[in-house]
């Protein structure tokens, strides 16, 4: 039995939005069931090192937003292995951290994406959102 992994978790659902936010037509959408993890990570590592070569190639730069998590192992693992990158024209942002949680913490989204992703990638991308130091939200729940 074939059995289906979302190992791309936040990255598919983001190339998926900018894939068919932008389509003016109603063509069926095309699912494909793959063995394993390893291949759908590799398959939406594919897509989205596509989509990035893509966009720097019409306008030079381009800007990811990158999730965490165990759903994301085999992307980022597959995405650091494609040849080629122009990561230096790639800036990064990561879509939440714990507030108050130092970045060498092992739950810390940011050493996740450090150790996973960043410091993996040649060339380093232009920028990669790191600090939160001068963050000054505050949480009204009532």
């Amino acid at each position: 039995m074939k059995t289906l992994s979302i190992a791309a978790g936040a990255a598919v659902a983001a190339a998926a939005y900018y894939y068919f936010s932008r389509r003016r037509t109603s063509e069926a959408v095309k699912v494909r069931v793959l063995p394993d993890k390893q291949q759908v990570g590799l398959a939406a590592a594919t897509f989205v090192a596509n989509k990035i070569l893509t966009i720097v190639e019409k306008k030079g730069a381009a800007r990811v937003i990158v999730a965490t998590g165990a759903s994301q192992f085999e992307f980022l693992a597959a995405l650091i292995k494609v040849p080629s990158m122009p990561w230096d024209k790639v800036t990064f942002f990561h879509l939440d951290e714990y507030v108050g949680l130092d970045e060498t913490h092992g739950a810390s989204f940011r050493k996740y994406l450090r150790e996973r992703l960043f410091s993996k990638l040649s060339p380093p991308p232009a920028y990669a959102t790191q600090r939160l130091e001068t963050c000054t939200c505050t949480l009204d729940c009532r």
